[in-house]
């Protein structure tokens, strides 16, 4: 593997007729099956800057296709006094259903369901047989529309107002096969006020500008850079349970920040450096991303000793932490693909036998902190 691209990146290289040689802004909304992301871009002179980007890693077109089978469960329970809420093979064959009806409802205004044999009844053996309407199923998914334009106002907030304004033209891409949708499409088009761009399947997009960045790394194609940023603000643990904010979100990668750190008891000869991933102020309500043990520092009384704490991203988005004693010069270090939090059973296993030692987290020493 040589280069980690994220998706709405790769997609803005993939638009046919998107010049990054030229100033220009670019918001690219990807809706895929199961997740969700924004990004907005600033390209100039063949740099394409990632300047914010948000999401949600659990909202994405299954949910469409769930809004339709309860709707379809509540029909049938009304209609005829059956509940298959909990039938997993109804269910199973409802999803299916569901799925083909989404698409259909992109080019067409009333889709007809029909799924044979699906229950019985008093003994009897029954078939659905529906007709939704594009109407109906933008009703009832109307709530994660709305939550995906909020995720993108946050992004917006984040790259402030100059990022769109002192360019030559705005580009709005769309990515996954969801953006088909057609009132996903327009509650886009209505936030950023422009007309999609067109000329690429929006789920193949991702693909082809992969493909575009090999030819870069391979030097067949030029004149591009692509940088990347924090998707999520990097932190660890603090005294009483706060996060320290290393790197925050929307950092541009590489990137490399440090943070100074001390004990919390006397005499105290090793640490916990928790490391975190998430915007909340209280560690648990952000994603543990690992945990790293210092050993070997140097006895002495509470908050004497100098612990600097380095983040180091890469540009593939490989976290590397490292701990260092500054009066013994001993060094402890993880790497983390931060992306992918549970990346391994050995990596959880090994958090675990750490948290079995019982050992205090590390305390900030504000006025040291470093950046680089």
């Amino acid at each position: 593997m040589l280069r980690i691209v994220a998706e709405p990146t790769a997609a803005a290289m993939a638009y046919d007729g998107v010049d990054l040689s030229t100033d220009q802004a670019l918001a690219v909304y990807d809706l895929g099956a199961g997740t969700f992301d924004v990004s907005l871009l600033i390209a100039s002179d063949g740099v394409v800057e990632v300047v914010a980007i948000n999401g949600d890693t659990t909202l994405g077109g299954d949910d469409f296709d769930e809004r339709i089978v309860s709707y379809l469960i509540d029909y049938i329970r009304q209609t005829n006094q059956v509940d298959l809420s909990r039938d997993l093979s109804a269910r199973v064959r409802l999803k299916e259903a569901a799925e083909k009806a989404k698409i259909a409802l992109s080019g067409i205004e009333t889709v007809n369901i029909y799924v044979p044999f699906l229950y019985s009844n008093a003994g009897a053996v029954c078939h659905l047989d529906f007709e939704l309407t594009r109407t109906q199923f933008a009703e009832m998914t109307a709530d994660l529309v709305k939550k995906t334009i909020e995720y993108c106002r946050a992004a917006q907030k984040d790259a402030g107002n100059g990022w769109r304004t002192y360019v030559d033209s705005f580009e709005l891409l769309l990515v996954g096969l969801s953006t088909k949708i057609p009132h996903v499409r327009q509650a886009v088009q209505d936030l950023f006020d422009v007309e999609p761009r067109r000329g690429i399947d929006p789920d193949e997009a991702v693909a082809l500008g992969v493909a575009i960045q090999a030819g870069v790394i391979s030097h067949s194609v030029n004149n591009v850079l692509l940088l990347d940023v924090a998707p999520k603000t990097l932190g660890i643990e603090g005294e009483g349970g706060v996060m320290i904010p290393i790197i925050e979100r929307n950092t541009t990668i590489p990137t490399q920040k440090s943070e100074t750190l001390s004990t919390m008891r006397d005499i105290q000869t090793s640490v916990i450096i928790h490391i975190l991933q998430g915007e909340s102020g209280h560690a648990h309500e952000n994603v543990s991303l690992g945990k790293l043990l210092v050993v070997g520092v140097s006895p002495a009384p509470r908050g004497i000793p100098q612990i600097e704490v380095t983040f180091n991203i890469d540009q593939n988005g490989t976290l590397e932490v490292t701990a260092t004693d500054k009066a013994t010069r001993g060094t402890t270090r993880k790497t983390i693909h931060y992306k992918h939090p549970a990346e391994s059973n050995a990596a959880l296993d090994e958090d675990h036998e750490i948290d079995k030692l019982n050992l205090p987290i590390v305390l900030p020493k504000k006025d040291e902190a470093t950046n680089s």
